[in-house]
Formats: structure tokens, sequence, C-alpha cells
């Protein structure tokens, strides 16, 4: 980003510096536009969005996140009933209608999940269940992990998320209070669901439940016991990952808390920008003095023609912008914040340099202000003690004209006949 103030009507000006403002006045005309600061985009959209998470049902909410998580390739289809279930593709060994629920998490670690999920592969009567995203993963890194983890077994990698029924129901969680993993329940799909379940929830009626173990098949035969009190086993983890509704509404409530229309807020985030892109700019002071000629070469992305249509350059034309027009800037390229180096500047201007049309100066850095003033009034100081334009160091100039230490002056000399491109980097005392 680069900031010009014009010494004119000395009016904070927030511009780009681009390469036509380092061309010959007389073939471009410079009239650097300002750029105002504005609210940022969709700021309504982005508040709607965070009151609708708010204000959506558990069951809603729990239906929106299946559906990412179904377009993501992890299989999250609407509440089964014993048909649907019955004409799905794979493998049945529970009755028909009974379905298993294993309730995971990722803190049963990648052996013990890979283990498990290999082992009831293409099984359509039993599903693996999350209650939301390991802590640093998106939803599609959440996609891509499961994929990973049939490589532990020896699995077809790709195929995993939809051969091995995988959903995100952080509502099943909710309605089980499941806190422990692995938990199975073992759901009759033939039966009513329990009172007060709504009719989105993919969750038949519950008749048996343990934690501790993963084998569905077994919860079965201990069902058909009888024998279904108490079965837990201390074999368990906690259940890590946070509800993926509470998730959503936390991340949309520091995005709305994120956006404001309030001008200061947006000039200090703008100037703390600024200021993080210049600290990461490697410009140094200049140890040692240091002359050097640069050479620029431009290739042409597209024919150049005149008024008429004539073919100026072809496209893919390479020549040097000084056989067009010679350069004729004179830059300063200094560190507003050392004194030594702003009084270089003024001893420099007090000597003319020859084919010169205009005189900047660029900063590396935010000049310092006095508390209450922001760098605006700094850059304005600066405007009015040399009576010219400053902008702030962009890193497409930093790289073209190979800016490395300061004060660095860039000016153009005759040489052999030919006007040059010289910077020169002076070390002050």
């Amino acid at each position: 980003m680069a900031t010009a103030l014009s010494p004119l009507a000395l009016s904070a000006q927030q511009i780009r510096l681009t390469p036509e403002d380092l061309a010959p006045t007389r073939q471009h005309d410079f009239d650097l536009k300002a750029r105002e600061f504005t609210a940022p985009a969709q700021l309504e959209e982005f508040r709607s969005l965070a009151a609708e998470i708010g204000q959506k049902a558990a069951s809603e909410t729990g239906k929106t996140l299946r559906k990412v998580a179904n377009d993501l390739g992890v299989d999250a289809d609407e509440a089964e009933t014993a048909e649907t279930l019955a004409a799905a593709p794979g493998i049945a060994r529970l009755p028909d209608g009974i379905r298993a629920s294993i309730l995971v998490s990722a803190n049963l670690g990648e052996s013990t999940l890979a283990e498990m999920l290999d082992r009831y592969r293409l099984r359509k009567d039993v599903r693996f269940v999350f209650r939301g995203i390991p802590e640093g993963m998106t939803v599609p890194q959440f996609g891509l992990w499961l994929s990973k983890l049939t490589s532990l077994t020896g699995a077809d990698r790709m195929a995993a998320p939809a051969d091995m029924n995988i959903i995100l129901d952080p509502e099943l969680f909710a309605l089980t209070g499941a806190q422990l993993a692995p938990t199975i329940i073992l759901e009759d799909l033939n039966q009513a669901r329990e009172e007060g379940q709504s009719d989105g929830i993919d969750l038949g009626r519950i008749i048996a439940r343990a934690e501790g173990f993963s084998d569905p098949d077994w919860l079965h035969e201990q069902y058909l016991k009888g024998s279904t009190d108490d079965l837990t086993n201390p074999n368990v983890v906690e259940i890590t990952e946070e509800d993926l509704r509470v998730r959503a509404e936390r991340e949309a409530r520091q995005v709305a808390a994120r956006l404001t229309r309030d001008p200061d807020v947006l000039k200090n985030r703008f100037w703390d920008r600024t200021a993080r892109d210049l600290d990461a700019m490697p410009v140094t002071p200049a140890a040692a003095d240091r002359k050097r000629q640069l050479h620029f070469m431009f290739r042409t992305a597209e024919a150049i023609k005149d008024h008429e249509g004539k073919v100026l350059a072809h496209a893919g034309e390479v020549f040097q912008p000084k056989d067009v027009a010679p350069f004729d800037r004179r830059i300063f390229v200094v560190n507003p914040n050392r004194p030594e180096e702003l009084a270089f500047v003024e001893e420099a201007l007090r000597a003319p340099r020859p084919h010169v049309a205009r005189a900047l100066i660029i900063a590396t850095e935010l000049p310092g202000t006095m508390p209450g003033q922001d760098p605006w009034q700094g850059l304005q100081a600066m405007v009015t003690r040399f009576g010219m334009q400053v902008f702030l160091l962009n890193d497409q100039f930093r790289q073209s004209f190979q800016v490395q230490h300061t004060p660095t002056e860039i000016y153009p000399e005759t040489l052999a006949g030919s006007v040059e491109v010289i910077s020169q980097e002076v070390a002050l005392k």
C-alpha cells in the first residue's frame, strides 16, 4: 500500500503507487485519486447470518450442519426409517430395522479409530457419529483426515467417508447425554420415536446403550438376553470435540464482532495492517555506501497500437523502458523515524540533479507521532517539511527498484550518452 499527500492541498490521500507514477510527466497525467475508507463488504449479510444461527432451533441447525458434512463426502442423510435402511446398499447383520450408532471421538486415537472404522466397513446398519470437528480442523480437513485413517489399515484411502457411514450429528450427543467414547446406541427404527423428539432427528427408539464397548453385534445379543443394565467399561475417553452448533454460533459471533462501520476503528485497523506489512519488508540502514545502475526490461502482454490501429509493439515483445522515454524521477527512500535520514534528504535537495521532472519521498516506516495523533499527521508533517509527495513503501516498488537499505536515492544519470537509472545507498555516521 502506498500513501501520498498532496503538497498543494496538504490533504491526506490513500492511494497506490503504480508504475505509471514513475513514468515521465510529459506522457502521463498524475491525477492521483483518493481511496476512501469503507465498511467491510456484506456487513449486513454477516450480521443477518449471525442472528439467524443464534435463532435456529437445535434440530434445524443440526440438519444444516449434516448437509454441509454430506456435501463434503461425510454421509449425513435425513432421518432413516426401517424401510430406507433395508433398501440401502451394504451389509446388515442386525435384524431388519435395528441400527447401531457408535459415538466416537478423535480422542480415541487414530489407530483405534482406524481399526473400528475398518471392522464395520460397508455395514449399513452401523454408523459412526462425531459431535464436532477436532480442534484446529475445518470441515474439509476433517473429511480428509477420515480418509487418511484408512491408510493405517491398508483400505482404499479415498473411499472411507462413503463406505464407512460416518456422520456429524451434535444433537445425537445432546439427546443421549453422551460424554464418553466409544458409546454404542442401539436403535429400533420400527418403533415410534421418543416423546418430544423432533421429526428431523435421525434417531430411532433407543433400546440399548453401552459405554466403553464398540461391538454392536455383542450389544444386540445382550439386548436379546435382557442383560442391558449397567453396560459400562472403564476403557473410555472423554469426547473432546466441541458441539458443532456451538462452534458455528461462536464463530458467527466472532465474525460479527469484527465488523464495524466506526471510521476510527477502520482507520486503526488499516494502520495496524500497514505497519505489519512495512515491518515484514527487509529494509535496513545502510552500513556502507553503494552506487548501482538499475536495469529494467518490459515485456508486452498484448499488442500496443496507436489511434489508427498501427502496431507499435507486438505481444511478447521485450524492450527497455528507457528506449521509449528516459527516467526523470528523483526518489528518496528513507526511514522517517531516523532524523539523520531526513536531514540527508534536506541536504541532498540543495543540489538539483539534471533530467529530473519530479521528486518524491518513499517512507519505509510509519512516522512517529505525538499521543493522540495518527500516522496521517506524521506523513502530513513530512509533506510540509519537504514540499513534495510522500508515499509508503510497497513490496512491488521495493522489488522493482531493488531497495535494500536506507537512505537510498534513485535518480537519472547520463552514461555514455544514455540516461540510466542509478540507485545510491549512503551510510550515515
